[in-house]
């Protein structure tokens, strides 16, 4: 049975090539985007699993619900903030308030696409000067 299986002493794929990686600097502007969007999507997750969580959080653990609830609650508001608070990456000014303390905090800052105050469009890299 041994004869008929053949080891090879060489890996079946050739290993890549050695090749420098340009050392490029990152996109700040790009980078402030995707921050902006796993924020985003992680205040959707954490706001639409919240009430799931909590049934089933209240049926399981009884009166010990609210250890789970809570600190869910507190991420919740958390990821939220950060989508409210976010800073435009052009005039670092808040992207969707005009007023970060008592200004008006609507729905629309979840999908606003331009900045209030410069009006840079989400998701442009920065110009080179």
């Amino acid at each position: 049975m041994a004869s008929l299986i053949e080891v090879s002493s060489q890996s079946y794929r050739m290993p890549a090539p050695d090749r420098p990686t340009p050392l490029l600097p990152l996109d700040p502007y790009l980078n402030a985007w995707a921050t902006l969007r796993r924020w985003r999507r992680i205040a959707l997750v954490s706001f639409c699993s919240l009430l799931p969580v909590a049934v089933l959080s209240e049926h399981t653990l009884g009166a010990w619900w609210i250890v789970i609830v809570l600190p869910a609650m507190a991420f919740m508001f958390v990821a939220s903030g950060r989508v409210t608070w976010f800073r435009c990456p052009n005039c670092r000014e808040f992207f969707g308030l005009n007023n970060p303390i008592w200004g008006p905090v609507s729905p629309m800052i979840l999908v606003r696409h331009k900045c209030l105050h410069c009006g840079i469009r989400k998701g442009t890299p920065k110009v080179p000067s």
